[in-house]
């Protein structure tokens, strides 16, 4: 808890640099971030197939936290899997808007594509 803490109030305090204002007006949203970066799992991928996830994402303006790996990408998920068939699990992945706002964006992904 304190780790979170102390995270959301830097997180608010870089607002404060880049935007202006006071922190207490950004800790709410830092609250967040920080317990959403806590609480991430992370998913490989194929490379073809992240590429499509983030293209996809764009297309709703926002942009997703990745690590490009050999041939994989990994996407941070802010909750374990949401749903699961026998062919592909539905997942919520860490986004962003341009404004550095947090958001998640819910997709299904095949199986056959996971790393």
């Amino acid at each position: 808890m304190r780790e979170v803490m102390r995270r959301a109030w830097d997180i608010a305090r870089k607002a404060v640099e880049t935007f202006g204002g006071a922190v207490k007006s950004y800790i709410a949203e830092a609250l967040r971030m920080a317990w959403a970066e806590k609480k991430r799992t992370t998913l490989t991928v194929k490379e073809w197939f992240g590429e499509k996830l983030i293209n996809e994402a764009h297309s709703y303006n926002l942009y997703v936290a990745r690590t490009y790996g050999k041939s994989t990408i990994s996407f941070h998920l802010s909750q374990p899997v949401l749903a699961e068939t026998e062919k592909a699990i539905k997942v919520k992945v860490d986004a962003y808007t341009r404004g550095d706002n947090y958001r998640e964006y819910t997709s299904w992904i095949p199986k056959s594509v996971l790393a």
